[in-house]
């Protein structure tokens, strides 16, 4: 039976094992080229999101927003609304709610 054998029936081993080296290689190549898109996008994103502001101008504009939250003031005098501080609405809150 072996003497039947014709030359194209037989298995060629290194076209199949050349095909896999190189779609291993294609395959790694395309994890790094998505990993360093990534990073580089990151960086990106991070930049966008973290402030513009200098350190002396964010200071005066957390110090705006805290004087803000501490301070009464009118919202509408016509309506009888006002802005209190946050402690003292906290305060009331909790009290209204022990009731």
């Amino acid at each position: 039976m072996e003497e039947n054998k014709r030359p194209q029936d037989e298995l060629r081993a290194s076209p199949i094992v050349m095909v896999g080296v190189v779609s291993a290689i294609l395959l790694f190549a395309i994890i790094v080229g998505f990993s360093g898109a990534f990073l580089i996008w990151e960086k990106q994103e991070a930049a966008k999101k973290t402030s513009p502001l200098a350190p002396d101008e964010l200071r005066r504009l957390r110090s705006q927003q805290m004087g803000e939250l501490g301070a009464y003031r009118w919202v509408s005098e016509k309506d009888g609304i006002v802005r209190i501080p946050v402690d003292r609405a906290m305060e009331i809150v909790v009290r209204e709610a022990g009731r």
